[in-house]
């Protein structure tokens, strides 16, 4: 696993394990209780208390505490601490009887005791497994030590089903902790190959539509300027071989107009075919700096500034690709300068909000607004929502807006008033951004 999958599977563990921790925990206080009452009434043991003791405290101390535990890891690691209480205190308790008591009875009870504590772990270590491996490890180890070390042993046999119980538990807990590690990292493998389908899915999508936009340009927006052009440079030729060269000037501007659409057409059928070809190179951006930058560039290309008036909120900063933030910034500014030309005062407002974990960043003006019923149609290739004669572009711009906002899994969307002005709203999603 990756670290992101290895955060994930912590964090899976933890999640379906704090549950099923507390009712293992609650039982577990009501079985000490229980099963203390039995060695008092039934089997007259005398010094199991300070064990039963033990696993009530640990199992109490580790309900209150596992509130404050905010780490996965942290969590499964107390949960499988909490569970090594039970078989410390029957280790605990076999090493008093089994070793220095000929009570058989006394001995089955405690053997059987400690092997069904060890049976049951594998059974309520849930994601603790990883963790109760090892500490069962030590367990037994130090259990197994402290018989070595002492001569009182008066059978073999109560011991050798303990230590087989254990060796059968931890093997299943290794297993089981094996097999459900396989089985999140084949589901990640999984995920990842769906996204992986979803997006280039995605790419085939834009793909296609650039295709059909390269069609439509060529069928239609690119035919129109060329046919012109070709009309006027056969006037032009006419008057020519007729030395009527008054209107030479004239026509040769239009036909330089109309290679002047032609080259913007293609120019932003350019941009369009590149958007995507790369992998995004997202970086935290300061909005504030790069949003007066494309101001400035666009201020300096228009005439009469004097009536235009721009209001910048607080921004804040962004993850996103920078390059490709700046095409988003460029167009939504230009179009407000642009369509709020024709009002006396030009007034734009560009700011950022957070809702519902999405930065929304917007651009409004004051200008022409087009009608919402048309609102379907923003972002689709050379659509233009209003008349060309009156305003110069290319119907491309919003389309690149859209793009680029679809390639950063955010969204882009308007709204307007016609005759009044219009708000464009472009919503970086929670994993995009980062606000200071």
């Amino acid at each position: 696993m990756n670290p992101k999958q290895e955060k994930r599977y912590f964090e899976e563990l933890s999640s379906k394990t704090r549950t099923n921790s507390l009712v293992v925990s609650g039982i577990a206080l009501i079985l000490v209780v229980f099963f203390y009452y039995t060695d008092i009434n039934e089997l007259e043991l005398e010094d199991t208390f300070k064990w039963r003791l033990f696993a009530f405290v640990s199992a109490l101390l580790f309900l209150i505490i596992q509130f404050f535990i905010k780490s996965p890891k942290a969590f499964l690691f107390s949960y499988a601490l909490s569970l090594s209480a039970y078989p410390i205190m029957m280790c605990g308790i076999a090493f008093n009887y089994i070793t220095f008591s000929d009570n058989p009875t006394i001995q089955n009870a405690v053997t059987i005791g400690a092997m069904s504590v060890w049976l049951a772990l594998p059974l309520v270590a849930f994601g603790a497994r990883r963790y109760l491996f090892w500490t069962s490890i030590v367990v037994m180890a130090v259990f197994l030590g402290l018989l070595i070390m002492n001569h009182g042993l008066q059978t073999q046999g109560y011991i050798v089903s303990v230590i087989f119980t254990f060796i059968f538990s931890v093997m299943l807990m290794r297993s089981q902790e094996r097999q459900k590690r396989q089985e999140s990292e084949y589901i990640y493998q999984l995920e990842e190959r769906e996204s992986q389908i979803a997006t280039q899915g995605q790419e085939l999508l834009i793909a296609n539509e650039n295709l059909l936009s390269f069609n439509f340009a060529l069928s239609h927006d690119l035919k129109s300027p060329l046919r012109r052009a070709i009309s006027f440079t056969q006037l032009l030729e006419k008057r020519i071989k007729t030395n009527d060269l008054e209107s030479v000037d004239e026509f040769l501007d239009f036909v330089k107009s109309n290679h002047k659409k032609m080259q913007d057409i293609i120019e932003s059928l350019m941009v369009i075919s590149k958007i995507g070809e790369a992998a995004l190179n997202k970086e935290k951006i300061d909005l504030a700096s790069l949003v007066q930058d494309v101001i400035m560039e666009q201020l300096n290309s228009t005439e009469n500034t004097d009536r235009i008036h721009i209001k910048i909120n607080s921004l804040g900063e962004i993850h996103a690709d920078a390059t490709l933030l700046w095409h988003v910034l460029t167009n939504l500014i230009s179009n407000a300068i642009k369509y709020s030309s024709q009002k006396p005062e030009s007034f734009i407002e560009i700011g950022a909000y957070t809702e519902n974990s999405d930065r929304v960043l917007f651009v409004q003006d004051n200008g022409t607004g087009f009608d919402m019923e048309y609102e379907e149609e923003l972002g689709k290739p050379f659509k233009r929502l209003h008349d060309p004669s009156q305003f110069d572009g290319s119907g491309i711009g919003l389309t690149i807006v859209k793009r680029i906002m679809g390639l950063h899994q955010g969204r882009f969307w308007a709204k307007s008033v016609l005759g009044e002005g219009s708000t464009f709203f472009c919503a970086f999603p929670r994993q995009s951004h980062q606000v200071e």
